[in-house]
Parts: C-alpha cells; structure tokens; sequence
C-alpha cells in the first residue's frame, strides 16, 4: 500500500527532479575558465571580449586576447563587415554631411552576424553561427539547449541608447529568469525573461534611437535624415530580432 509518508517523499523527489530539468547552467569548472579570454574593457569591444571569453569557456580560447579583440572588424569603421558596407552607404547617400562626423565615432562594436563570422574563422575547433529570431520563446528554448551541451550563448541587447554583448550562462524556466555573464566587468546577474526580451528587442531600440536622433534635427537638419535612415528597411533587416550567438563543433567538411 502506498502510504502518505512515501506520497510525500515520491511527490518531494518529483518536484526536485522537475526543478533540476526547468533549469540549465553552466558548472563553475566552465566559468573559471572564462578568465583565460578576458581583456581590458574599451569602449566598444564587449562582442569580441564575449566570444574570447565564450571560447575560453570551450576549452578554445585564443593564445593572444588583445590581437582578437583589436582584429574584429568594427561597425562604421571596418570594410571587412558587409553589413557595415550597407549601412554606412545608405547613411552617406541621405545625408552626405555626416561624412566628416562619422570617423570621429571611432571603433563601433561589430553587426552579430560580421561577428560570429570573424570568430569562426579564428580558430578551428568551433563553428560560431549567428541566429536571428522572430519568435521570443524560440531563443529561450535554443539558450536552453545549448546550456544543457554546456555551451554558452551570446545575446545582443541595447542598453539605454546603446548596443551590448552578454553571455548567457544559466536558464531557470520554471522561474523565468536567465544569469547573464558581462563581458565588459566580469560581473553576473540575474534577469527576469520580461526583461531579457525587452532589452532584446532590437526593434524597439531601433525605433528610440531614430526618433532620439530626430529630435535634433532643428538644430542639425542632417541628423533628422539619419534619423529615417536608421528606420530604413535596410538598416531594420540588419539589425532586427532576437539576435544570439552559439557555438557548434567544427566537422570535417567545415575546415
């Protein structure tokens, strides 16, 4: 006969089991190791600092940190980038009186795509793939995935009016939170999901940094055209969705 001592045990183990399957993280072993693709934080390397220290974590990291992070093509000023081609054409063809201002911005941390490219192309063992997503649950599901293979995800989120990289290193679903790991300090956190997809809601970004920007043009008329040209279908296809980062092993036919 089954007692209610042993319904109580059943229905503890249970509900232990089912938290431990709600929730995936990386073990410490994996996240001392991050250490090892840590560099000095600029002001725009966040991105390549989050794939050195991600690779570290992949037993993969790169033997000189500094070269990687200074080699990672940048955004507005690198030609290697593709993505930073179409853009910064469309910006000079509305608004051709930015072409003095724009090399004043310096170094621009890289697209995600441009980014994952440059990183799998460093190294052999890992093909770095860059996913964009419409649907907010598919990247909850795939940060889930990954971490349960022990493998950390790359998120881009905007901050304030600004772009930034962080590494995903713990998903609980059943409290619907994730800990974040930030390649700039090193520091954790941990976040709810509601604020996850809103900070990476890349559209939303968008749309507040056009109509910021827009807000200037009685005083520069130039930058109400770059206003619209950030909200241009071009930039929008670039930058929208839910961008992360993941790692998958190299095959035979990859290198």
């Amino acid at each position: 006969m089954f007692s209610k001592k042993n319904f109580i045990f059943a229905s503890l183990v249970i509900g232990a089991l089912s938290n431990q399957l709600s929730a995936a993280s990386l073990n410490d072993e994996t996240l001392a190791k991050a250490k090892k693709g840590w560099s000095a934080a600029q002001k725009w390397d966040c991105g390549p600092r989050a794939v050195s220290m991600s690779l570290a974590m992949l037993d993969s990291h790169q033997e000189d940190v500094a070269s990687f992070v200074n080699s990672c093509p940048q955004s507005l000023g690198s030609i290697l980038c593709p993505e930073t081609a179409k853009i910064k054409a469309e910006i000079m063809k509305n608004t051709p009186e930015l072409g003095s201002i724009l090399p004043m911005l310096g170094k621009v941390g890289p697209f995600a795509k441009c980014l994952a490219e440059y990183a799998s192309d460093s190294q052999e063992k890992f093909e770095v793939q860059h996913g964009n997503f419409d649907n907010f649950d598919s990247v909850l599901s795939t940060m889930e995935t990954e971490l349960n293979s022990e493998k950390p995800v790359i998120i881009k989120v905007a901050y304030g009016l600004m772009l930034h990289y962080l590494i995903v290193i713990g998903i609980d679903i059943e409290n619907k939170t994730v800990t974040i790991l930030n390649s700039e300090d090193e520091s954790t956190e941990v976040i709810s999901f509601d604020q996850l997809q809103s900070q990476m809601n890349i559209d939303s970004y968008v749309k507040k940094i056009g109509t910021k920007i827009n807000s200037f043009k009685v005083i520069f008329p130039a930058l109400g055209i770059l206003g619209e040209t950030l909200q241009s279908d071009d930039v929008k296809n670039i930058l929208s969705g839910y961008n992360i980062i993941r790692f998958a092993p190299k095959t035979s036919e990859d290198l």
